[in-house]
């Protein structure tokens, strides 16, 4: 895939991550379909997507891709300096991201650095899980829930329940290790079903304890759903 010229700018003094307050040294905005960075390329900063949906994969040597996570607003990615990147981002739709050097943070702002590392090592692990240990079924609907939890936590809700959701079935078979194909029968389950609603660009979920049940959701992981803030979606 042939690496997209990225539109870049200095970022203002108040632009930064809204978590920790660290103001970005640069602003990137990448095209639907460009990329961050190829395989192997060495990094030393940190990146932290501002707006829009990117992913991020590992190519195998035979063209098989492998989706490790899905990236939304205030997310981020970071590589160690000494260490070469061993997968690449890719936007899904037009995003911006804050672009900072791994040097210039001091202990200030460690602990959220910590735990935005950790949640997204948590969901690529759930990836994996999700194409290695779960039925397909199981699989799909485990993606849908969190991914929509995701979703919500960050872009909001619409009136109608509807969150944001501009990923495709050939993105959730990559993600959870199934074809396009399959996905699709997956999904028409879970519509036919009355469990989930979807249309372009948006999920809705209908009934959400079913859908927890499908996938195999551990009552605390349900629990923990239910008291997440519902947040209106921008307008």
């Amino acid at each position: 895939m042939a690496l997209a010229a990225p539109t870049t700018r200095s970022a203002p003094p108040s632009a930064g991550f809204r978590a920790n307050g660290c103001p970005a040294s640069e602003l990137r905005r990448i095209a639907a379909g460009g990329e961050l960075a190829y395989e192997g390329n060495p990094s030393a900063k940190l990146f932290i997507v501002r707006s829009g949906w990117m992913l991020r994969q590992d190519i195998l040597d035979d063209g098989r891709r492998q989706i490790l996570e899905f990236l939304l607003p205030e997310d981020l990615l970071a590589e160690a300096p000494s260490r070469r990147a061993a997968s690449s981002v890719e936007a899904i739709t037009e995003s911006e991201i804050a672009i900072m050097p791994l040097a210039s943070f001091g202990a200030g702002p460690e602990s959220a650095l910590i735990e935005a590392m950790r949640r997204s090592l948590e969901n690529a692990y759930d990836s994996l899980t999700d194409a290695g240990r779960r039925s397909s079924l199981e699989a799909v609907a485990h993606f849908l829930f969190r991914m929509e939890r995701r979703a919500r936590n960050v872009l909001g809700v619409r009136a109608d329940g509807a969150v944001e959701f501009p990923l495709t079935q050939e993105h959730i078979g990559d993600a959870v290790g199934m074809t396009s194909v399959h996905v699709c029968r997956m999904m028409r389950s879970l519509i036919r079903d009355g469990v989930i609603e979807t249309g372009r660009n948006h999920l809705r979920i209908l009934d959400r304890a079913r859908l927890a049940d499908i996938a195999c959701l551990s009552p605390e992981s349900k629990d923990q759903a239910a008291l997440r803030t519902k947040r209106p979606a921008a307008v």
